[in-house]
């Protein structure tokens, strides 16, 4: 039980800390610009293809 509850604590450390890895030099760069990031998410099919995985998949766990 303790073993499961470390593992789960280091995924979301894990989960929390690597987008801001790709995340963070994106807002650097750009700044926080709704529109630009927005048109980076879909890009092109494959970044959108990222996009909308997550995106579907939180609003499936907030309904």
């Amino acid at each position: 039980m303790a073993r499961d509850k470390r593992f789960y604590r280091i995924c979301g450390l894990i989960g929390a800390i690597v987008p801001w890895c790709f995340a963070a030099p994106f807002l650097v760069r750009t700044g926080f610009n709704p529109t630009v990031l927005r048109q980076s998410l879909f890009a092109n099919g494959a970044a959108a293809g990222f996009t909308a995985d997550p995106l579907i998949s939180a609003l499936v766990f907030w309904v």
